[in-house]
């Protein structure tokens, strides 16, 4: 059995696990402060999949899809794939914001504050 699919299964058993027990999660100690810093506090129960939802859902599909064609047949590599992903960004969130997430991510990667 090659390693991904063995990595893939037991990482589904995981899963399951975890959601049928929450305590079996290695962090569940954390699952208020986490909610608090990601969610607002606020728990994101029943959240309506709407049309806007639908558009970038099929919009990332498309992404992908380009980025394997790109990659595939026409030689694609970093600078083509960070093009493509940034105009994606760009479209969706507008410059200002993208540079505030990207600035926000940042300072989360870091631990910054």
């Amino acid at each position: 059995m090659p390693v991904w699919l063995s990595a893939g299964l037991f990482v589904m058993r995981d899963v399951a696990g975890v959601k049928a027990d929450p305590t079996r999660s290695l962090v569940f100690d954390k699952k208020s402060v986490n909610e608090a810093h990601f969610l607002g506090g606020k728990v994101a129960m029943g959240t309506q999949f709407t049309g806007l939802h639908q558009i970038i859902l099929v919009l990332f599909g498309l992404t992908f899809a380009l980025l394997f064609w790109g990659v595939a047949s026409q030689g694609w590599w970093m600078a083509q794939v960070s093009g493509l992903f940034l105009v994606a960004a760009i479209a969706r969130l507008g410059e200002a914001r993208l540079v505030e997430a990207c600035l926000t991510g940042a300072r989360d990667l870091l631990g910054w504050r």
